[in-house]
């Protein structure tokens, strides 16, 4: 999602040192249409299309943050089962939506 003048927009994301891969990212940006995206919560980057879909829909970003393991498949490996990655989406899609408010 490049980034515009003017946009509002939020980034997160949890490493195990500063430098590694994130366990899991989330960007949003939050101008006009809301756009959400995960990395490392399928075998791809993902929109989290639940999350964009409650934000249209007027739920407050606290609400809409439930919905962001809805339709991904996290991996499971050394950082983190589907469970622990599908908890840390809710918490970081909360705090970018937070901060790009």
């Amino acid at each position: 999602m490049p980034k515009q003048p003017q946009t509002r927009w939020g980034w997160q994301k949890l490493t195990r040192r500063a430098q590694d891969w994130a366990i899991v990212g989330v960007a949003a940006v939050m101008n006009g249409t809301p756009r959400v995206a995960l990395v490392n919560m399928d075998d791809h980057p993902v929109r989290a299309r639940a999350v964009e879909d409650a934000l249209a829909g007027g739920a407050a970003p606290r609400d809409a943050a439930q919905r962001a393991a809805d339709g991904v498949s996290p991996p499971t490996d050394l950082n983190g089962d589907a469970e622990y990655r599908s908890h840390l989406a809710r918490v970081l899609v909360q705090r970018a939506l937070e901060g790009a408010g």
